[in-house]
């Protein structure tokens, strides 16, 4: 459970403090390669949609992240819940696997 309880904090991290450079370099590139964006950094990314030729780039909520992380660090329910939410899918994903 603490494995997982780091990999999810590591998340919400990454969604808190990360870098948008990426992302808002895609905004602006002319043509965007395949190769390109495989280099890109693009976690903090939520949605993307394209029309025409405008682009919406919409990010996850950083203060939404470092609330979810202050939970998890006091070990509040609603953290808890959904980390055994996590653990119950991944070993579900190994018994399946086997």
């Amino acid at each position: 459970m603490e494995d997982i309880k780091e990999k999810v904090l590591d998340g919400y991290e990454k969604l808190a403090f990360g870098d948008v450079s990426d992302p808002i370099r895609l905004l602006f590139q002319e043509k965007v390669t395949s190769a390109a964006l495989r280099r890109m950094n693009l976690f903090n990314i939520a949605q993307i949609k394209k029309k025409d030729s405008e682009v919406d780039i919409k990010f996850f909520d950083r203060i939404k992240a470092l609330q979810c992380m202050q939970e998890l660090e006091r070990g509040e329910s609603g953290a808890s819940d959904f980390l055994t939410a996590v653990q119950q899918a991944a070993e579900t994903m190994q018994d399946d696997d086997e």
